[in-house]
């Protein structure tokens, strides 16, 4: 290990020794300044000193999350909240910067109703399930929309059960989150092989089809999630290469989605998890989101699922064209049904534990934070469980401290400018970590387990990333690089992280002057990436690499392993 590197732990050594002293005296906690993604907290607290004296002095952080407070009518900041009503015989989430209309009868047009915090409208319905082999084009329908009546399953989540009329069993399932909105397509039954229609398995995508009636233009960004690397081959496919389209409204984006199984950990990065891709398209004169992952990369899990009772095998498969003329075919007219009146006996509804696996969208709010600047010496709590999003060009300067809450995400969507040093780094912890900034309000001081589950989640394709003297401490990942993204990381560690460097299908990521110590997983990859690492350290790590996925590519520098188990 260098000696810049040795001088940064011995000083955090230093430092954390006497921040470890404070105590916080309990008093009065003022919200001094709020806006719709941050509110700035002051208190007094006493810090014991080297005499025997005890100093007060003022203390303050700023919270972050995105859709933290939306505007009142009289032009104040209110507390968003996660919560859907009843009212008035409809199902409305309002208390937050977007809101929603949920109709009682999702077999209608627009059954949702989204309004962005920009003020840009959503009309969209579920259409149905298929099934389309990309080596030949050839589209089959699985199972249209049918009638299904709505009911609150949580404060912030309507689900309509036994949703779809064909060869499986699937209910949808919408959450209203403060940053955004889910849209989950939840098998409850195994669709039959694709095999069962002339389809070949081994190329073959299952798709979950969404119309919407209404929405603004968006600006696309294509991102290859898998690309068919036999040029001879790809010569006779339709659609070689899964790709998915980043979605950009203005105010409002959709990304990547994946597909888990129900009761796992919903993490793209995890090994129970599969990244899916999805399309904007317009089919005969429809706008159509077509939401698509590889039927073997779900097989074995869709394989847990109960076999579907049904099959018709008699269904209509259609071969388009580049127009897509002849998958209109295929398509259900719209829904014509009426929305509907939600009922009280709709509301807190127990949903059954059952088995399942999940196709999802995510829709998150853009107007985050755009070129924020994380100040020096200053202390930030990041509480949102479903992601803070910063966009534009984010500042990180030396001496900040970002202090994450339980599961808590922070996504960078643009670059990253570090203005960190061996001697000033940034460090990236748990809220219970009082070693190091201000305290947070309810911090036990008791730094166990894992915090934030994406700390460093870059997503930006476009630059390459060079991030350097960071700390992360006590979380689920160290840095989580999303797909086909380019970085560098210099002077980092990760202590007490449950998995070091995490990465998607696509990325490559250099690492020099490094230190992973006391984690489960060193590297962990969801999909071929390529890693070179020089002048690490691992210590203590229960694995050096994720083992179930393929095509990894890792290489090892004037690297330095010690009890690395695996």
């Amino acid at each position: 290990m260098n000696s810049k590197l040795c001088a940064w732990i011995a000083l955090c050594a230093s430092a954390a020794t006497l921040a470890a002293q404070r105590s916080e005296l309990p008093g009065e906690v003022k919200v001094i300044e709020r806006g719709p993604h941050h509110r700035v907290i002051e208190r007094m607290i006493s810090e014991p000193q080297p005499d025997g004296t005890v100093r007060e002095r003022l203390s303050s952080y700023t919270e972050l999350a995105t859709g933290l407070h939306y505007l009142g009518e009289k032009g104040d900041w209110h507390e968003s909240r996660e919560e859907i009503e009843i009212f008035n015989g409809a199902a409305v989430a309002r208390q937050g910067p977007h809101s929603v209309i949920f109709a009682a009868q999702l077999n209608s047009p627009g059954a949702i109703d989204l309004l962005a915090p920009d003020g840009k409208r959503f009309r969209s319905h579920v259409l149905g399930l298929y099934y389309t082999d990309y080596a030949s084009g050839k589209t089959v329908a699985l199972a249209e929309i049918k009638d299904s009546t709505g009911e609150l399953t949580a404060p912030n989540q309507v689900t309509y059960p036994d949703a779809f009329d064909g060869d499986c069993v699937a209910d949808v399932r919408y959450t209203y989150t403060k940053a955004g909105f889910e849209q989950d397509v939840i098998l409850r039954t195994a669709p039959p092989s694709p095999a069962e229609w002339g389809l070949n398995p081994e190329t073959t995508r299952l798709e979950v089809f969404t119309e919407f009636i209404e929405a603004p233009e968006a600006k696309v960004t294509s991102v290859v999630l898998k690309q068919e690397g036999d040029a001879v081959a790809r010569q006779f496919m339709k659609e070689p290469d899964l790709v998915d389209q980043r979605l950009d409204f203005g105010g409002w984006s959709i990304g990547q989605g994946q597909a888990f199984p129900l009761g796992a950990d919903a993490d793209v990065f995890s090994e129970s998890s599969v990244p899916t891709g999805k399309s904007l398209e317009k089919i005969d004169g429809r706008l159509i989101l077509i939401e698509k992952v590889d039927y073997p990369a779900v097989r074995e899990h869709l394989g847990r699922l109960p076999k579907s009772a049904s099959l018709n095998k008699d269904r209509k498969v259609g071969l388009p064209d580049p127009g897509r003329t002849l998958l209109a075919r295929l398509l259900p007219s719209r829904p014509s049904g009426e929305a509907g009146k939600w009922s009280p006996k709709l509301q807190a509804s127990v949903a059954p534990a059952r088995a399942g696996f999940v196709l999802d969208y995510v829709a998150m709010a853009t107007s985050s934070l755009t070129n924020y600047t994380f100040k020096g010496d200053t202390t930030y709590f990041v509480t949102n469980s479903a992601g803070v999003n910063f966009y534009g060009t984010t500042v990180i300067e030396g001496n900040t401290v970002l202090k994450c809450a339980t599961n808590s995400y922070l996504y960078f969507n643009g670059p990253i400018d570090c203005r960190t040093d061996p001697y000033r780094p940034a460090t990236i912890t748990c809220k219970d970590d009082n070693t190091i900034g201000e305290t947070i309000v309810g911090s036990t001081g008791n730094p166990l387990g894992y915090s934030a589950q994406q700390p460093l989640g870059i997503k930006d394709t476009s630059v390459t990333y060079n991030l350097h003297d960071i700390r992360v401490l006590y979380s689920n990942y160290g840095a989580n690089i999303h797909s086909n993204v380019k970085a560098s990381f210099s002077h980092i560690q990760f202590i007490n992280c449950k998995r070091g460097a995490a990465w998607l299908s696509g990325a490559a990521i250099t690492w020099r002057n490094f230190l992973f110590a006391e984690m489960d997983y060193a590297f962990n990859a969801n999909g071929p990436g390529t890693n070179r690492a020089e002048h690490g350290t691992i210590y203590r790590a229960y694995n050096l690499i994720s083992a179930t996925n393929s095509g990894r590519l890792l290489a090892l520098t004037n690297c330095l392993l010690v009890a690395v188990t695996n």
